[in-house]
């Protein structure tokens, strides 16, 4: 028991490694992008916008989670006082920053996992699949990877890092995560189920009261999960579908898991 326990701790800290540096990297990507303006010319009492510094600041807030980084540690990465990040906290314009970066972030990171899976099923010749990508992904006016801050080759263990990452940050990006997933599904995407699948909180859990508290936060991504598998099972032909018991095996204990966190 105790080194299941030392596993799943060790587990927990390498994802939540993962998910700091991977959230950095585009952090620092959107500060190299920004544009302060300056001083001169503003008409006294006019807002000039945020500094770099108090900019950066906004955006490492998609980090501040009960997972990943308290406002302490944001405001140590941010290289301001705690107290100054809580300020700024009040203030329109950061906040407005903030919505901002948990608006487009998600964006970005779908659209990364989007493209990475498009280069994979293009590199096998699966046509079917990259055409189920291809109606909206060429569309997005995020049409770009969000660079990885370490080092992997292959797609499809890229595309697995990042799926493994997404309870850790912001709430606020959530709903945005979960429009993609839905529509991605209803597309007819089996990669994108295998992502909700995988999105579990069993590998970076605590305590059993975080992943309650996760799981009760989250559960429109559950409800997406099992409402698809369901509709998969009812209007397809079983005898087309591999491994037809595996599968409903396999939403049973989806469905059994969730029910004992939330009972728990």
């Amino acid at each position: 028991m105790e080194d299941q326990k030392d596993q799943t701790k060790e587990r927990y800290g390498d994802l939540k490694k993962n998910a700091v540096k991977f959230g950095k990297a585009w952090v620092e990507c959107m500060v190299q992008q920004y544009k302060e303006r300056p001083r001169a010319g503003t008409p006294k009492g006019k807002p000039i916008g945020l500094s770099k510094a108090k900019y950066r600041a906004a955006l490492l807030m998609i980090l501040y989670s009960p997972l990943m980084l308290s406002l302490k540690e944001i405001a140590n990465v941010s290289k301001v006082s705690p107290g100054l990040i809580r300020l700024w906290r009040t203030e329109v314009g950061f906040k407005d920053a903030i919505k901002d970066a948990c608006d487009s972030f998600p964006e970005q990171f779908a659209n990364t996992i989007d493209i990475l899976l498009y280069e994979h099923y293009r590199k096998i010749g699966d046509k079917d699949s990259q055409k189920i990508l291809e109606k909206v992904l060429f569309k997005s006016p995020y049409f770009n990877l969000i660079n990885f801050p370490y080092g992997l080759d292959d797609p499809i263990i890229r595309v697995k890092a990042l799926f493994h990452m997404i309870p850790f940050f912001n709430k606020a990006i959530f709903p945005t995560i979960a429009k993609w997933l839905k529509r991605r599904i209803d597309g007819g995407s089996y990669a994108h189920i295998f992502i909700v699948e995988n999105t579990m909180m069993s590998e970076v859990v605590k305590d059993k009261k975080t992943l309650r508290k996760w799981e009760i936060e989250h559960l429109e991504i559950t409800k997406m999960l099992i409402e698809n598998e369901l509709k998969l099972l009812i209007e397809s032909d079983p005898s087309k579908i591999k491994n037809t018991k595996s599968f409903m095996i396999a939403l049973r204990d989806v469905i059994f898991r969730k029910f004992d966190i939330l009972a728990s």
